[in-house]
């Protein structure tokens, strides 16, 4: 919702054009990064289910999040040991793809397989992570 604003908000009063080179790519790619979005969520709010403090964590992940995705400014300008940790996850693959459909000539095929594969990944792993929390929450009749 906040990038249709900005979108909007940036098309619309500051007079930005926004060139996309490759509006198919361009949709696949806003696709992907959505999906990966809901497992990247879908693991952390698996996660923090134990936690009674779940709200406090969620907001500080969220941030950090932002920052080593490339969502806020390019990977590359990050340290090496932030883009190390950028790789593993999916959202961060789907961004890349998203500037790369911007760009003339820009294939991303290699790009598209990453993400969708790391989003795949995440959603197994959540769904474990969740059979795994449900099955301890009813054996101890509670979420702590």
């Amino acid at each position: 919702m906040e990038a249709a604003v900005v979108v909007a908000y940036s098309y619309f009063v500051l007079k930005l054009e926004f060139a996309i080179s490759n509006p198919v790519m361009f949709a696949c790619s806003f696709l992907i990064l959505v999906l990966s979005f809901i497992s990247t969520s879908f693991v952390f709010a698996t996660l923090l289910t134990l936690s009674k403090n779940a709200f406090s964590w969620m907001s500080t992940i969220q941030y950090p999040v932002y920052f080593i995705s490339g969502m806020l400014f390019p990977i590359d300008i990050l340290p090496k040991w932030i883009r190390v940790i950028s790789s593993f996850l999916p959202i961060s693959w789907s961004v890349t793809l998203m500037r790369d459909s911007f760009e003339v000539g820009s294939a991303g095929k290699d790009l598209i397989f990453n993400a969708l594969l790391l989003t795949l990944f995440y959603f197994l792993l959540g769904h474990v992570l969740f059979k795994k929390i449900e099955r301890k929450s009813r054996a101890e009749g509670e979420l702590v």
